[in-house]
This record gives C-alpha cells, sequence and structure tokens, in this order.
C-alpha cells in the first residue's frame, strides 16, 4: 500500500467536511496537490484566483 500524498490528504478532508470549492492562485507552488483534485472535479469545484 502506498502512502497518500500530502494533496491526495487534504482533497479527502475537504471532501469529508463536503467543501464545494477550492480557492487559489495558479502557480508552480500548488501544482502537484492540484493534480490530487483531477479526479474529484464532480466533486469540489477549483477556483482559481488571476491577477
Amino acid at each position: 500500500m502506498t502512502k497518500p500524498t500530502g494533496g491526495e490528504i487534504v482533497r479527502d478532508r475537504l471532501l469529508a467536511e463536503e467543501v464545494p470549492y477550492l480557492v487559489g492562485i495558479p502557480g508552480h507552488g500548488i501544482v502537484a496537490m492540484l493534480d490530487a483534485f483531477r479526479t474529484s472535479q464532480d466533486q469540489i469545484k477549483i477556483l482559481q484566483v488571476r491577477h
């Protein structure tokens, strides 16, 4: 069994709490975490703030 990544842990907790949106600023520092949310796009929407 493989250990979950940090992004998968965050995703699982947000889904368990039924959080509807993930809001963040796009950039290289968050890409690894966003990869974990790809399979859950029907359960939690990702909103990327742009400036």
